[in-house]
C-alpha cells in the first residue's frame, strides 16, 4: 500500500463530475472520510447539494479505494435523500415549480419537523444574501446551505452507511469476511483541497501528504498543510464559478475576511 500507487488510481478514476468547481452541481457541504487497514484503503467523497437544471437535492456518494469494485460516483442507488416536506408547507407547486419562501418554510429530516422564519441576519450567518421575496425567494440551493449551518451538516452518511457501502462494494468476493468492519476509521474532515478542473490529485500538495498518511498510518503528516489552500467551502467554489461566468444569478460580497453570496432577485 504505497502512496504513488494511491495516487496513482485516484488519478486514473477521478472523473469530471466529482471536481469541487463542476459548474452544474451547486455544493451546499462536504465531507471527505478515509477507511484503512494495513493492506486495504478507502476515500469517501460527500457532496451535498443540488443539480442546476432540475428539482433534485442529494448527499452524492464517491468512493476510490483498492477495495472496491465500482470506483467513482456510486450513482443514485447509494445517493441519500435530504429531506421531506409537509403537506401543509409544500416547497413546490406543480410541474413542480420551486415555490419555497425565504420569509417562513418547513423539512422534515430524520422524523422531525423543523420550521423557520428566518431574518436577515439568519441568512447573513450562513453566508446568505437572499434579494427577492415571496414565492420562489428561496433557491434549492440557498435552503441547503442554510439547513447545513443552522442544523449543523444533518445530511452527511453515518459511519455505519459507509461500511455497508464498503461491504456492498467489495471487490474481493469473500463471503463472510466484510471488508467494513476489517477497516479503522482513519480521517474525517469537511476542509480540504480537492481536484479542480484540469487538475490531477497527484499535482496536489494535500492528496500527496493524505496518499503518504495512508501508507504509513501517520496523520500528523497533514499537520503540515497550509489551510489556506483549503477549497471546499461552498463560499469560495460559487465565487470562482461566479468569477468564471457560469452564475448569472448570483454574486460576491466581502466584507473584511467574510465572503457572502447573493442570490438576485428574478427579473
Amino acid at each position: 500500500m504505497k502512496a504513488e500507487d494511491i495516487l496513482c488510481l485516484l488519478d486514473e478514476h477521478i472523473e469530471p463530475g466529482a471536481e469541487i468547481d463542476n459548474f452544474y452541481q451547486e455544493i451546499a457541504d462536504t465531507r471527505l472520510t478515509v477507511f484503512r487497514s494495513e493492506e486495504y484503503w478507502a476515500i469517501f467523497f460527500e457532496f451535498v447539494g443540488n443539480h442546476i437544471t432540475y428539482v433534485d437535492a442529494a448527499n452524492y456518494i464517491y468512493a476510490y479505494g483498492n477495495c472496491l469494485k465500482n470506483l467513482g460516483y456510486l450513482g443514485p442507488e447509494a445517493s441519500l435523500a435530504l429531506f421531506a416536506t409537509p403537506e401543509d408547507k409544500p416547497l413546490t407547486g406543480e410541474d413542480p415549480y420551486w415555490i419555497a419562501d425565504k420569509a417562513n418554510f418547513s423539512v422534515i429530516i430524520k422524523g422531525y419537523r423543523y420550521d423557520f422564519s428566518p431574518t436577515e441576519d439568519d441568512y447573513r450567518a450562513a453566508g446568505l444574501i437572499l434579494e427577492g421575496s415571496g414565492p420562489g425567494s428561496l433557491p434549492l440551493s440557498a435552503l441547503l446551505r442554510f439547513l447545513c449551518h443552522h442544523l449543523n451538516h444533518p445530511f452527511f452518511a453515518c459511519e455505519d452507511y459507509l461500511r455497508y457501502l464498503l461491504n456492498n462494494y467489495d471487490a474481493r468476493k469473500k463471503l463472510d469476511d466484510f471488508i467494513g468492519h476489517k477497516m479503522q476509521l482513519f480521517f474525517q474532515t469537511r476542509q480540504w483541497q480537492h481536484v479542480s478542473h484540469g487538475k490531477k490529485p497527484s499535482q496536489l500538495q494535500y492528496f500527496q501528504c493524505l496518499a503518504k498518511a495512508i501508507e504509513t498510518g501517520d496523520l500528523s503528516l497533514l499537520n503540515q498543510i497550509d489551510p489556506a489552500i483549503f477549497n471546499t467551502d461552498w463560499r469560495k467554489i460559487e465565487a470562482k464559478l461566479i468569477k468564471e461566468g457560469w452564475r448569472d444569478n448570483m454574486e460576491v460580497l466581502r466584507e473584511g475576511d467574510q465572503i457572502f453570496i447573493v442570490y438576485k432577485a428574478s427579473t
